[in-house]
Parts: C-alpha cells; sequence; structure tokens
C-alpha cells in the first residue's frame, strides 16, 4: 500500500510552501509451510517420518522470529527430530530470521502407538508463527494393522477353495510372502 505525507506551511509574511511525501509499504507475507509424511499409510507399531517445510517466498524482506509448532495425534509417539526441538518441547522449533528465497526442513521421526486401529487415520497439524502472521498446514496418515500368517497350504485340485483331503498336503516348509501395494510386510514358514 502507499502512504502519503503532505504538509503546507503559511506565514503572513511568506508565500505559502508545499511538500509532500510518498511511500510505498511492502507488506511481509508469513512464511510457506508444507508437510509430508513417509510411508501412507503406516503399519501400526512401525516408524513414521514427518518432513516440515517452511519457506520464505519474498525476494527482498528476511522473515523475522520464525516459529514452527507441532500437534501430533494422540497415535503418534515422538522419537527425535533434525534439528532437534527447543528444550524441555518435542513439538516446538525457533527457526530464528529467514533471509529472502530461504527454506528450512525439519524431519520428525516417531513411531505409530499399536493401540493405533486398522483404518484409523492419524492427524496432525503443524503452524509456523512470525512477526509477518502465521500458515497452518494439516497432514492424515492412514493406518493399517500388521497381518499375520498361518495354517496351512495346499493345492486345491477340485478348485471348490476348501481343504478337503483329496489334496495332498505338502505345506510343511514352505515360506509364504504377505504383500501390501507391493510391499513385503509378513513373512512365515508353515
Amino acid at each position: 500500500y502507499i502512504v502519503v505525507d503532505w504538509a503546507v506551511a503559511t506565514a503572513s509574511n511568506a508565500v505559502p510552501s508545499q511538500d509532500d511525501e510518498v511511500t510505498l509499504v511492502v507488506e511481509q507475507p508469513p512464511p510457506l509451510i508444507t508437510k509430508t509424511d513417509n510411508q501412507d499409510p503406516v503399519l501400526a507399531g512401525h516408524t513414521l517420518i514427518y518432513t516440515i517445510t517452511v519457506q520464505n517466498t519474498s525476494g527482498s524482506l528476511t522473515v523475522s522470529n520464525v516459529t514452527v509448532v507441532e500437534s501430533y495425534d494422540p497415535n503418534f509417539v515422538f522419537g527425535s527430530s533434525v534439528p532437534p526441538p527447543l528444550a524441555g518441547t518435542s513439538n516446538t522449533w525457533y527457526l530464528g530470521h529467514l533471509p529472502p528465497g530461504a527454506v528450512s526442513n525439519i524431519v520428525i521421526t516417531g513411531t505409530v502407538s499399536t493401540n493405533a486401529m486398522a483404518q484409523d487415520v492419524l492427524f496432525n497439524t503443524a503452524e509456523v508463527f512470525s512477526d509477518s502472521g502465521s500458515r497452518t498446514v494439516h497432514e492424515t496418515t492412514q493406518v493399517l494393522q500388521p497381518a499375520t500368517l498361518g495354517g496351512r497350504m495346499w493345492e486345491d485340485y477340485n478348485l471348490d477353495g476348501y481343504y478337503d483331503g483329496e489334496s495332498p498336503d505338502d505345506s510343511v516348509g514352505r515360506q509364504v510372502n504377505l504383500y501390501s501395494n507391493g510391499v513385503l510386510i509378513a513373512t512365515t514358514v508353515i
């Protein structure tokens, strides 16, 4: 926005004088914040990594006093982060001042609680605060329960889908692998 100052000076024994000054004021937008999860979906009891990215999108102004605050889902257990959070916290980072175009990343590693149920969705929020304002971002992560394998394996000669004693039991010593979306999630030998 533009600020205009205008003044007129008059005196009884002088010619009136006028002066004006125009000032262009550029507002600094708050930093941009994004958040990703790895991996999604994730198995209960397994590691989950969040990456928070904060960026000063200004081409000419420094953003001051940048702080990030993370609100974890109750089924996420914080383990560590790079950089580490402020002393005494597991969810607050002071990034200081970000020069024009600067980017800062926070990588958070934790574990999904084994109490998380299949089809639960973890909901996390990250907020960035600065002298120029704040922004918020949300990330959801799908939870799956680990599968278990067991039982018996046979070739179904009559194609009825049941073991009825007609098929020879050749399952002893066979390894069975369970995949989800191309990722090996369980192995057993029966």
